[in-house]
């Protein structure tokens, strides 16, 4: 007896995320695309996702239906080609019959010639929301050799964090023997970064080992005028340690996946020659999982429901009790509690003062879960409950965590470092993006029907698992109805935020509007603009009234709403 494979075979489990700005797609001058309802969509063994709108938001006379059906895409049942006066663009596009997408259009990421988000490019695929990038300044030595000949040797190196990928160092030009490099005519876009140049060593043109970004996108403004080696290709050492080569997406044809050929594999375009191997695999049936719905458990990282998950760090992390440091340590632990939405660090005892520690006899209030032992951190004569940790967890007991903020009066590490990067609150979550992007959307903010704000020039920052907060200049603003409070908070993403009341006929607002006036470089696009929470003010953006959100805040926001007057 046999059985056949279709029919026990599970289908392919794809997912979709909503976290898309207002979305356009041109082929050359033809606006194909122009949708405020887009979502990104990622499929099992592709390593990027691709866009997928609403079927009537794309102008139909540029689509023609495919003379072919291929199975490249797993629940899509028809596709189309895309033409536009003589210029034909085959299987451009495909439609849905699934829940999750049905009535959506997936479009084929290099058949368009530019696609915009907001009123900023996106280069050669969408951009992930749990995709994060942090380009941080060190102070770590870095010194690169090249066939045994150093060509970098600096004290001042901007380190580059992204997902998936090995630290790349980004070094001051001045730091460069760029008289042993040549420019090349390669140029590469990057969604998350922007659009690349490259080096390549002057006796062997056409291999490059090096790339810049002439203007990086303002989220990596801190890499601007700094050049970055394939550590795959050069040997690296930092603080007098050689890296190794690491073996990544680009160790195999390292060359030809830089040019955006290859096999596709690493540089999924979704044309049918990028994925040979695909088109014999998948199955015309999908199950589709939105990530946006299922909330914090949407992390890519493993994220059992009640478990602990934790991953290495690479980055160098300090923290601090006025001058002394309390912990210092090159290989930290991302801890995800169960139920809680950030990450925590922990450290191998090695890298903890543990003269500082003494043992905690007090019962301490405390948020975390499993925790074992309890320490007290004294410092020149002071004394802080309480304020360092075990988990009685297995792979954790042997690591020390410590409080980041105060809970329940708890003192804390007053500062904490990343590389040479103040962080606030909590540790950067890998999985999280914060994207503040220019718009020149109208957006109207009403509260109580006083409008508020007008503007045609915001910038909408998009944050995981967050809704779209509309950030608008001063200047458009009507600052009768708004009062400064001495209100600050921290945010590590953002920095430091400073806060207005509004007032209106039924009262006041406390602390519903907010603006960041010397944000992290990644935020500098906010830099003294204010928004409010969408949770209590109502907005119109193009004339279209939004829903107030339901988010994590919203239950925090109550209180700030008036009582009532009697």
């Amino acid at each position: 007896m046999t059985t056949d494979a279709t029919t026990t075979q599970k289908p392919p489990r794809i997912t979709r995320t909503d976290f898309v700005p207002h979305l356009r797609g041109y082929v050359g001058d033809h606006l194909v695309v122009d949708t405020s309802a887009a979502v990104v969509v990622s499929e099992p063994r592709k390593a990027v996702g691709f866009f997928a709108v609403p079927k009537g938001d794309v102008h139909q006379e540029f689509l023609s239906q495919a003379s072919e059906t291929p199975r490249l895409h797993p629940g899509a049942n028809q596709y189309f080609d895309l033409q536009t006066d003589n210029d034909v663009r085959p299987l451009a596009a495909w439609s849905y019959e699934i829940d999750g997408l049905a009535g959506y259009l997936g479009l084929r990421f290099d058949a368009f010639d530019k696609f915009l988000e907001e009123d900023e490019e996106v280069h050669v695929h969408p951009r992930d929301s749990r995709h994060r990038v942090d380009a941080i300044r060190s102070s770590r030595r870095v010194v690169v050799r090249y066939q045994g000949e150093i060509l970098a040797d600096s004290h001042s190196p901007v380190a580059l964090f992204e997902g998936g990928l090995p630290i790349r160092w980004y070094l001051p030009e001045a730091d460069i023997r760029l008289d042993k490099l040549v420019k090349v005519s390669l140029h590469t876009g990057c969604p998350y970064k922007g659009t690349a140049s490259y080096y390549s060593p002057t006796d062997d043109p056409d291999k490059q080992i090096a790339w810049y970004y002439p203007q990086p996108n303002d989220a990596v403004a801190a890499i601007a005028g700094h050049v970055a080696f394939f550590n795959e290709l050069v040997d690296i050492e930092v603080d007098g340690k050689p890296q190794g080569n690491p073996l990544t997406q680009w160790s195999y044809g390292l060359r030809d996946n830089v040019r955006g050929g290859g096999s596709g594999k690493f540089q999924a375009t979704d044309s049918s020659h990028d994925h040979p191997n695909q088109t014999q695999e998948d199955t015309m049936s999908a199950t589709v999982i939105n990530l946006d719905a299922i909330g914090a458990l949407s992390r890519r990282h493993p994220v059992p429901p009640g478990e602990f998950t934790y991953e290495y760090s690479e980055r160098h992390v300090r923290g601090l009790i006025g001058d002394t440091a309390v912990v210092d340590s090159y290989s930290p632990l991302l801890v995800w509690e169960p139920g809680h939405a950030v990450p925590g660090y922990v450290y191998a005892r090695e890298d903890v003062r543990a003269d500082l520690l003494r043992p905690n006899t007090a019962k301490i209030n405390t948020k975390h879960t499993q925790v074992g032992e309890r320490y007290d951190i004294e410092v020149d004569g002071k004394t802080y409950q309480g304020a360092a940790f075990t988990f009685d967890v297995d792979g954790l007991r042997d690591r020390i965590g410590f409080e980041w903020s105060r809970r329940d009066g708890l003192p804390v590490v007053e500062h904490w470092y990343e590389e040479d990067e103040e962080v606030f609150v909590h540790p950067r979550d890998p999985y999280k993006r914060v994207d503040p992007i220019k718009s020149s959307r109208h957006v109207e903010v009403y509260l109580d029907g006083i409008k508020i704000a007008d503007t045609h020039n915001p910038v909408l920052l998009f944050e995981t698992r967050l809704p779209i907060r509309y950030y608008i200049p001063e200047a458009d603003y009507d600052f009768t109805h708004l009062t400064p409070t001495e209100l600050s908070t921290r945010c590590p993403y953002k920095g430091l935020a400073s806060y207005w009341s509004v007032t209106t006929d039924k009262g006041t607002y406390d602390n519903i509007i907010w603006s960041y006036r010397d944000p992290v470089k990644a935020a500098s696009n906010i830099t003294g603009l204010l928004a409010p929470y969408n949770e209590l003010v109502d907005i119109i953006v193009d004339g279209v009234a939004l829903d107030r959100p339901q988010s994590e805040f919203t239950e925090h926001v109550k209180h700030l709403v008036p009582k009532a007057k009697k």
